[in-house]
């Protein structure tokens, strides 16, 4: 995984006690009952939680029949940072997620059984933090990144209120020694053609890592020809 991503996961978790006044971090798991072999599937569980979940802590009865209405900005009590990790077991999924708010547990377990979720499980974050949590997080996300079961699907994201002040891969940029020429070499290849660019990459492999690295937010194990 690359450094990138770990950070903009660390720094997301620590912007959560930012956004919520008097926030305390809390850690909870869900683990799917069955085997899931499509994380897409995953995907779509975890979405209809998040949204059951909104609903049910930022939105409030409209007066209208059937109708709710968010909640100010300020009174969120939905968000933080999610990671997917592929049961060591190859058992199903645990979803981690990271709030600053406090959960009802028996709530939480209600949505997350209507979701397709079984086993949940909520605790304080171990010591050293919002940073220690992060870390501990991007752990996770390195598992299921190198395990390649999070193909094709989010293995990582922030929701609710947690998006107000989230670090995302665009907002970190990458310095090192020839950064500028690569860049300069990547806007001249239309010209150049993919050829000629290849070239060049293979002549110095080294530097070609570390600057698509820091385009892609995945620094790739062997060259390709990625036109």
């Amino acid at each position: 995984m690359s450094r990138k991503r770990q950070l903009a996961v660390e720094w997301s978790v620590q912007a959560l006690t930012e956004t919520v006044r008097g926030g305390l971090l809390r850690l909870w798991t869900l683990t799917t009952p069955d085997v899931v072999d499509d994380p897409k599937e995953l995907g779509r569980r975890w979405s209809a939680f998040c949204d059951a979940m909104g609903k049910e802590l930022d939105t409030v009865p409209s007066g209208k029949r059937g109708g709710r209405t968010p909640v100010l900005k300020a009174a969120r009590r939905w968000g933080g940072v999610r990671v997917s990790e592929p049961h060591p077991g190859g058992h199903g999924w645990h979803v981690h997620f990271a709030t600053a708010s406090w959960l009802s547990v028996d709530l939480v377990r209600q949505v997350a059984q209507r979701c397709g979720f079984g086993r949940v499980h909520g605790a304080k974050p171990c010591k050293g933090g919002a940073k220690a949590l992060g870390a501990y997080l991007s752990k996770y996300l390195g598992k299921a990144l190198n395990s390649g079961q999070g193909s094709g699907a989010r293995m990582w994201s922030v929701f609710g209120y947690g998006r107000d002040r989230a670090t995302r891969l665009k907002d970190i940029v990458v310095e090192f020694e020839g950064r500028d020429l690569w860049l300069a070499l990547y806007r001249a290849q239309r010209q150049l053609g993919a050829s000629h660019w290849t070239a060049v990459c293979q002549a110095n492999v080294g530097s070609f890592r570390k600057w698509w690295a820091d385009v892609t937010g995945d620094g790739p194990e062997i060259l390709v020809n990625p036109f």
